[in-house]
């Protein structure tokens, strides 16, 4: 379905000067269930909004590492999950989308099975990321982008993370997509008061 105004016209997108993309989904590649969910939620935004440009790492990574993608793009999605946060390229991006000062946007998964986490125990998640940075090297990398005094911490990171204006639950039932799509645009800045 095409999404429209309250009063029936089509939404339309347009990007900002310098960016290239409206969104960019952030995800673990060991995981490859979110993976194909990643691929489904691009797959179903673009046929709601066919002018919406999204990066996904497996259609539109040319080269690096993804995080120059987070500098042109208005919007972070993060999806959160457990490998979310052993990953040095996912913290990579977090951590380049809250020191750009870029909208982000937490998409967490509703059912225990396919990895939910509660807040203690993403709080936990990041602890142990946050001690991972020097030997990974983003502690100097970060430091090197000049964009902050000192890296976000594990509880800044939790604070952005789970606050609920910018929090979206996913579900695999196809009707709670639809609701999950459009609070994803709403909230992404892209539209207002879009009905699906």
């Amino acid at each position: 379905c095409r999404l429209t105004t309250q009063l029936g016209e089509e939404v339309s997108v347009s990007l900002r000067g310098g960016l290239a993309y409206h969104l960019f989904l952030s995800h673990c590649w060991a995981l490859g269930g979110t993976q194909d969910q990643m691929r489904v939620i691009k797959m179903r935004l673009t046929e709601m909004l066919p002018d919406l440009h999204i990066f996904l790492d497996v259609d539109d990574l040319a080269s690096g590492r993804g995080v120059e993608y987070v500098d042109v793009s208005q919007c972070i999605v993060v999806c959160v999950a457990e490998q979310y946060f052993s990953s040095v390229n996912c913290m990579r991006e977090l951590l380049r989308a809250v020191c750009m000062q870029k909208r982000i946007l937490t998409l967490v998964e509703s059912e225990q099975t396919h990895g939910a986490l509660r807040s203690d125990a993403l709080l936990q998640l990041l602890h142990q990321a946050e001690s991972c940075y020097s030997r990974w090297g983003l502690d100097a990398e970060v430091i090197g982008w000049q964009l902050r005094p000192q890296l976000p911490t594990a509880a800044e990171l939790h604070r952005l993370l789970t606050d609920e204006q910018w929090t979206i639950e996913w579900s695999r039932l196809l009707p709670y997509q639809d609701v999950t799509l459009r609070l994803l645009i709403e909230r992404s800045g892209l539209a207002a008061s879009v009905s699906a």
